[in-house]
């Protein structure tokens, strides 16, 4: 649903610097006027149900198992990198670890997440 970009350009006109990545949202198959081809609809899906995996996962709702995880690590590209604010860089191999050991640490006491 969404594709990251390296920006060749970067810095000028508003561009994220070139070592930054910028984001385009895929469109959906030709032909598909159906109310599931909306893109903006579909990438709004794709949030909530992430939003949804961690919150089962912090919470310890979903097992702590390859196939509890596959919600997080099946839609993640091999290639992704996340770039913190105070710009450290993790790879999807080291926020999947950090994600997994974090399984479970926010239990849900009924307050709400």
């Amino acid at each position: 649903l969404i594709k990251v970009h390296e920006n060749p350009e970067g810095g000028g006109g508003g561009q994220p610097p070139p070592e930054r990545a910028f984001y385009a949202v895929l469109e959906p198959p030709s032909g598909d006027d159906s109310a599931e081809g909306d893109a903006a609809a579909r990438c709004t899906r794709e949030v909530e149900g992430l939003h949804d995996f961690f919150v089962k996962w912090f919470t310890g709702e979903v097992a702590r198992t390859d196939e509890g995880f596959r919600r997080f690590s099946d839609v993640m590209d091999a290639t992704m990198e996340m770039v913190t604010a105070a710009g450290d860089r993790h790879t999807l191999a080291s926020l999947s670890a950090t994600i997994d050991c974090a399984h479970g640490c926010m239990p849900d006491d009924g307050g709400g997440v």
